[in-house]
C-alpha cells in the first residue's frame, strides 16, 4: 500500500522478473485479475488480497486482454502480436526484438485456444505482418451480436471485425475521418443510447475515434488533449484511457476531465524509456508511488481501475474510482 490516497502498487504479487512487460489487464466476474507474465507466453491470475496462479498459454505476449462471455462461460479474448523486447543472452545490458507470428485468439480458463481468427485476406498483409494489439467482444453487455473487433496496430493499423465463429467481415481503416489510422491501440466497446459504438484509442494520431459496426465514423475525441492513448476502459458514464507517455486521461461522457497523476517530467525521447541507464545497462525505472511512467493496459470493476505499466519488470496498479 503506497501513501497516496486510493493507489495500491500489486506488483508484489507479480514474478520477480528482469522481462520487459507488455500486458494488458482484465477483471474476471470473481475479482481476480489478469495479466501477462512479465516475461510473456503465461497468464497471470492475481487475487489482490495476495495471492497469484500461472496459467501457461501458447501466445507470446498477452499485449490486451478482455474477458467475455460464449455459451454461457466466462472466456479470455487476447491480442498477440507475436514480438517482444527480450534479453540479449550475449549482452545482458541489452534487450533484442523477439517476433513470431502473431495471433488474435479466445482462451479457455485453462489456457487453452478455444477460437483462433486468421490474418484478413487483404492486400496490405502482402506488406505488412498481422500484429494485433487489441481485441474486444459485442457479448450480451452490448448488443449480444457475438461479433469480434481487432485492432492491428503494429502491423498494417487497420481495424477488423470478425463474427462469433471467427469469419471475416469487413475493415476500417479510419480514412473516413480524413486521417487514416496510425496505429490504432486499443479498442473498446460501448452501447451508447442504445446503439453499439466502436472506440479505437488511435495513439499516433494522438485521437479517439468512435465509430458504429457498420465503420462510419460518428466523432473524433481528445483531439489536442491526448499524446499518446493506447488502451481504454468504461466506467458507468466514464472513460479511462492511458498515455503511454506517462498519465491516464479521464473522459466524462465525450468530454475531457483530466489527466489523473501524469508522471515528473521525462522525455520519452531519452533512448533508455520507458526504462533507465543504470551501471551494468538497461533496467526498470525508478518509480514513483502514486506517479505514471507508462501506463499500457487498463480495466476496471465496481471499485477499481486497474493499470499496467510497459517496462522491464513491470508494474500493476490499481486506484479507487471513488478517488479517480
Amino acid at each position: 500500500m503506497t501513501e497516496v490516497n486510493g493507489w495500491e502498487n500489486l506488483s508484489g504479487l507479480l514474478p520477480q522478473s528482469r522481462g520487459w512487460m507488455h500486458s494488458g489487464v482484465a477483471v474476471l466476474s470473481d475479482g481476480r485479475v489478469l495479466c501477462a507474465h512479465p516475461e510473456g507466453r503465461d497468464l497471470l491470475v492475481v487475487d489482490p488480497s495476495g495471492r497469484s496462479e500461472t496459467i501457461p498459454t501458447s501466445l507470446t505476449e498477452m499485449h490486451s486482454i478482455c474477458t467475455c462471455e460464449r455459451d454461457g462461460e466466462e472466456v479470455i479474448a487476447v491480442a498477440d502480436p507475436g514480438h517482444r523486447f527480450v534479453e540479449d543472452p550475449a549482452d545482458t545490458s541489452a534487450y533484442a526484438d523477439h517476433f513470431s507470428p502473431g495471433r488474435a485468439v479466445i482462451l479457455n480458463r485453462d489456457g487453452s485456444v478455444l477460437l483462433e481468427l486468421e490474418c484478413p485476406p487483404l492486400l496490405d498483409y502482402a506488406l505488412e505482418s498481422w500484429r494485433p494489439t487489441s481485441i474486444a467482444v459485442d457479448d450480451s453487455r452490448y448488443s449480444g451480436s457475438g461479433d469480434i473487433w481487432v485492432a492491428d496496430g503494429y502491423g498494417a493499423s487497420l481495424v477488423h471485425r470478425f463474427d462469433a465463429s471467427g469469419h471475416y467481415l469487413g475493415t476500417r481503416d479510419g480514412a473516413e475521418t480524413g486521417t487514416a489510422f496510425a496505429c490504432p491501440h486499443g479498442i473498446m466497446l460501448r452501447t451508447h443510447h442504445g446503439r453499439l459504438e466502436i472506440y479505437v484509442a488511435d495513439r499516433t494520431n494522438r485521437r479517439i475515434v468512435v465509430m458504429d459496426p457498420n465503420g462510419m465514423q460518428s466523432r473524433l475525441l481528445g483531439e489536442g488533449v491526448l499524446d499518446s492513448p493506447s488502451s481504454l476502459v468504461l466506467v458507468e458514464n466514464r472513460i479511462y484511457v492511458t498515455e503511454l507517455f506517462g498519465g491516464v486521461a479521464r473522459f466524462d461522457g465525450d468530454a475531457f476531465t483530466r489527466v489523473l497523476e501524469r508522471a515528473r517530467p521525462r522525455s520519452n525521447e531519452d533512448d533508455a524509456w520507458p526504462n533507465r541507464r543504470a551501471p551494468g545497462g538497461l533496467d526498470g525505472p525508478v518509480v514513483d508511488p502514486g506517479f505514471f511512467n507508462s501506463p499500457h493496459g487498463i480495466a476496471a470493476d465496481g471499485h477499481w481501475l486497474y493499470v499496467t505499466e510497459w517496462f522491464i519488470g513491470g508494474r500493476l496498479s490499481r486506484l479507487s474510482l471513488t478517488q479517480y
